[in-house]
This record gives C-alpha cells, structure tokens and sequence, in this order.
C-alpha cells in the first residue's frame, strides 16, 4: 500500500484536481487555503510532487509527533550525490529533539549518523520502493559533521570540513551543564568519504577551526575554504575566520593563503567560480550569532572577488540590497563564448544583524559578470516571502525554489509560518508550482536527480532564539513543528510532463578540456542542447559548486550528435557531472535522462546511466 502510494506521486494539487474538474475534461486552477495564488492542477503547468517516504516506512504518513519518534532516524540536513548515482545524507545535531534546556547547546558527544539512499532502480520503475543502506562506518570521524561544508573532489570522494565541537572549555564563563551546554566551537577536521567503500577517512586537517564555512571548488581541482568561526556561541574574537586556504587533492595538504587571502565573510557565505577563474562572493550567507557577532559585518555587504593566482581579494561593489542572510544564490547556465556568468539571488532577510533580520523578502537580484566588471539588477518578485529556501538549476535553466519558512527560524525556533509552494523562476518571472506535502524550515535540503526531478529532504528546527517555542510546544499552534522530520519527497517539474523525452543511449565516461565527442540518440535532429550539470552536495542551502554549462554541438546525422567540452576549467572544473539533452515541443525545454561523465578524465568506456535511458 505505501509503494503504491509513492509511485501515485500525489500532491494536494492533484489530489483536489478531480473536484475542480469541469465536465469538458479542462484543467482549472485549484485555490489552496495554504498559498497566496491559484495553482494550476495541470502538472505540465504545476509540476507534481510524490508522497512522503522515509526509512523503514516509518514516517510515510505523518512526520514524528514525539521527541522520541525523531530522534529515531537521521534526517538528510546535508546531501550529496555520487558518481554511481546513490545519495549520501546525515543528520543534524543527535538528540536535538530532547534537550534539558532546549536550545542548540545541549548537544551530545558524537558525530551525525549517515545513510546512503538509493533511487537508482526507483526511478526507472524497476523497484517499488527505494532501498537505504547503512555505511560501513554510520557516523562520520572525528567532530561532528553538523555544520561542516561538503563538496565532491574530482576523482568523486567526497570531501567534508569544518563543523561542530561541543565543549564547556571556558569555565570562567560560569554557567553550569555537562559538555556541549555553553560552546560550540568550530573544527579544522577534513574528512574524505569514498562512496565505494562506504567509509571515512580522515585528510590533513585545516589549519584554522571552521564552524558554517565555505568550500568551493577551483578551476584546476583544488579546493578552496573560507570563512566560519572558531567559536559560535561567545565569540571573544568579534570576528570571525578571516583566513581562507586550498586544499590539493593530489598531495593530501592545505595551504594557507597567507595575509592577502584574508577577508571578512559571513557564515556559509555564498560563493560563485567564475569563468575568469576567480570567485566572487555576492553579498549573501548566513547572517545571524548568538549574543553579538563581529565588529566587521558591515564588510558582509561588499560583494569581493578572489584571484586564486595571486591569492588575494579585491573589493567589487555594495550588493544592490545590502548583505542577504538566509537567501540562497544560483548561477543561471552559462553559454558559449563562456565568458558571462549570471547569478540570482533569492528570498532572505535584508542586512547583516545580529541576530538577522526577522522577516523573509520576496526579493531577488540578478548579478551579470563579465570580467571583472558586475552589471546588478533587480529581477522579479516572488510569489512568497522566503527564508532559508533552497533553489534547483535545472537543465532546462529554470530555477525551482523550494520549501523554507517567512521568517528567521534561528530567531524564532517553532514559529515560522512554513511555504510550502514551490515556485519557478522562467527567466523572465516566478511561476506558482505545486506545494509540497511536508513542512521543511530550516535544515533541509533539496538536489537535483539524474531523471530531471528533484530529491527533498531534511527539517531540523533548532528550538532556539529569543522568540522560540519552549520545550513543551514542539508541534502546538499555527506555525511549523520544531521536530526534525527524517521522510523525502520528490518533485518531477512541469517539463517532465509535456510529452516524449529525448533519449541520450551512450556516450564515452571520460572527457578532458576542449574535447570533441560523440552521442548517440535516436533523436538527434530534435536536440536543442546538451546540458552538463555537476553533481550536487548541498548543506544550509548552499551548494556554491551548482553549476550548469551549455555545449557547444552539432548534428552529425539522425542517432549521432558531436560536442565539445570548453577549454576553461573555470567553467568546467574538474569532476563529475550529469550530462542531459533536452527537446522543444513548444511548451519549453524537456531533457533526457542523464549519464554521468567526469571532466578531467581519459575513460573511454561507456558512461554510466545510474537513472536510465
């Protein structure tokens, strides 16, 4: 019964299509007492989301209503997608749902636990259900992962920094609890996770603890880190980790990047590699700490550029609203020549404060870089106000918004009015998409699958703040529970509606710089382009290496299309990538399902298609 009930794909709009239905058979608007806007009931128009599914079934039809249901289960708070096509996620803090004094602080001694989720066969209708494994080690080595930053190396290990050490180290401060009640102090632990064995290993640590930092990828494989704090709670510092440093994969060793490199970021700062090779940071992150946070926040605002060559940073403007915290930043697809990037910037509050601002924007900004020059725009409205929402580049190029609350949970842990409508941003406005049947706040996670849908997780409030919830309210009222729900969801966009897919049947593993290749398809005269998507990892909302890059092609003869890989790394790094074809049928683009090819290598074998043809 529950399989039937996922592979039914239900959603509230669906489910009221049939009493909205006119005797003509026409679709028409459904009002839905949660949403601002009529949603079509239309999934061609609205997209369609799955039923909730979790672990073991447990939580398919609710989401845990004790603290004891939710501490059963990790929920995906950070995700990963791997070359073989599973996803890795772990939990937030352990025990969050059952504190003594309910703030964030009452936290245990171990690391988060982990699981591996496999949709591959789900997804191409071979399964009814999909399959969660356990890995070899559950909980990830040494401090705890919550908090970290993730990101996928080139060679597809996973490589994870930072997060979270849980000490009553300073005992002058007075206060009394056992370890984890009066300090959350950051970690300089590298973990690499290998998804082939399913198990941890520990890399040469950073030279700096880090705790909410960023990690992005280099045009030349190396990895770059920046930002975080040392010290979350009381931060003696009043500032927070201005030294950046890179990480080579080949040599297993950090650098710092001296005192050029250094810089002012907020936590998890939103950070973008651009095709000159640099990376900008666009004015957005996570904006709030507790009890005061640094005396050089007002440098949050500044949009920055940092040239890996020099390793130094150079100012590039004031972005257009001030610093956004609780926003999330995507960069649209970028074409040939490659010499333009396009970043938008959604939803969060204005300014930085301490803690942020409280009420979630409807705003978004459009960053056009050429160079080292940024034309900024205001783009659309959207139809929510948002905070802490994740966004999803899909291979058509339209961005889906998903999930997050209408104002700072950090602040009010408990009492924040959930949106649960998704919305998709065209290119030229936000269009109203289907809601999701669960509420995902703060803490939750959304990544893009190799069959064009979208994989939904994670909600893990932290109970916390000066106007939150106390500990006997954890799911009473009007706003959004304060339990961690540990159940997915999946949501298939309007393009997967609109009629036949393109089929991509084979194309080589292997590809490096500027390489010509083949790709068979049968319908290679209806190919209107080919789409590398990297692999995603998201933690915070944040997923700075969500890159999309449009290859140049031509149409060898009716089963053979021949591309070409660009010959800058900066805009295809290193790695692991989907690759899609998509279709016009006049409604917009529809892509193939993917194959997964790595950038940076000579494997001349067929590419795997984890997800089907």
């Amino acid at each position: 019964m529950r399989t039937r009930r996922i592979l039914a794909s239900l959603s509230l709009a669906t489910a009221t299509a049939a009493s909205a239905m006119p005797s003509a058979g026409v679709q028409q608007p459904v009002e839905d007492p949660r949403l601002r806007l009529s949603v079509s009931a239309d999934p061609s128009i609205s997209g369609r989301w799955s039923a909730p599914f979790s672990e073991q079934g447990l939580f398919d039809e609710r989401p845990p209503a004790t603290k004891d249901e939710a501490a059963m289960l990790p929920a995906a708070v950070s995700m990963a997608m791997s070359p073989d096509g599973t996803v890795i996620y772990w939990n937030g803090v352990e025990e969050w749902e059952d504190p003594d004094v309910h703030t964030g602080l009452d936290a245990p001694e171990r690391t988060s636990r982990s699981r591996i989720l496999d949709l591959r066969r789900f997804l191409q209708g071979e399964a009814e259900q999909p399959v969660w494994v356990t890995p070899r080690q559950e909980r990830g080595i040494g401090p705890d992962l919550f908090c970290s930053d993730l990101r996928n190396l080139a060679d597809g290990r996973l490589l994870v920094v930072g997060g979270t050490e849980y000490t009553n180290e300073d005992a002058s401060l007075g206060l009394p609890g056992a370890r984890g009640r009066t300090e959350l102090w950051g970690s300089e632990m590298a973990r690499l996770y290998d998804s082939d064995t399913g198990s941890w290993t520990e890399a040469q640590p950073m030279n700096n603890k880090r705790w909410y930092p960023s990690l992005i990828t280099l045009a030349d494989g190396k990895m770059f880190v920046a930002g975080g704090v040392e010290r979350a709670i009381y931060n003696d510092k009043l500032s927070y980790v201005n030294e950046t440093e890179t990480f080579d994969p080949r040599t297993g060793r950090w650098t710092d990047n001296g005192a050029s490199g250094k810089t002012a970021l907020p936590y998890y700062a939103r950070l973008h590699l651009l095709p000159t090779g640099k990376v900008l940071y666009d004015g957005s992150g996570q904006m709030w700490g507790p009890f005061g946070s640094t005396l050089d926040m007002v440098e949050w605002n500044k949009q920055k550029l940092y040239d890996p060559a020099s390793r130094s940073w150079a100012d590039a403007g004031v972005a257009p609203l001030g610093g956004r915290s609780g926003s999330f930043s995507a960069m649209l697809p970028i074409k040939a020549p490659y010499k333009r990037a396009q970043i938008l910037v959604v939803g969060g509050t204005l300014g930085p404060a301490t803690p942020g601002a409280y009420l979630g924007t409807d705003l978004t900004e459009i960053l056009t870089v050429t160079d080292d020059s940024i034309a900024r725009a205001m783009g659309p409205s959207l139809n929510n106000r948002r905070w802490f929402a994740t966004g999803v580049v899909l291979p058509s190029g339209e961005v889906v918004a998903l999930n997050g609350g209408d104002r700072d949970e950090t602040v009010s842990g408990g009492m924040t009015t959930p949106v649960q409508e998704a919305e998709m941003f065209d290119g030229q406005t936000w269009v109203p998409l289907a809601p999701s049947g669960r509420v995902r706040i703060y803490h939750h996670t959304a990544i893009l699958l190799g069959d064009g849908s979208i994989l939904v997780g994670g909600h893990a409030p932290l109970g916390f703040g000066p106007l939150a919830l106390p500990p006997d309210d954890y799911t009473k009222g009007a706003f959004a529970s304060t339990l961690r729900d540990p159940s997915f969801e999946i949501f298939k966009p309007p393009y997967l509606f609109r009629g036949a897919r393109p089929r991509l049947v084979a194309v080589r593993s292997g590809m490096s710089l500027g390489d010509r290749f083949k790709i068979t398809t049968p319908d290679a005269r209806k190919i209107t382009s080919v789409v590398l998507s990297r692999l995603p990892s998201v933690t915070h909302v944040a997923d700075v290496d969500q890159r999309t890059i449009a290859l140049r092609f031509n149409k060898a003869d009716a089963n053979t299309i021949r591309a070409q890989l660009p010959k800058n790394g900066a805009v295809t790094p290193p790695g692991h990538y989907y690759m899609f074809l998509t279709t016009d049928n006049g409604l917009g683009q529809t892509p193939s399902r993917a194959a997964i090819v790595q950038v940076g290598s000579r494997d001349a074998s067929r590419a795997p298609m984890p997800f089907g043809v």
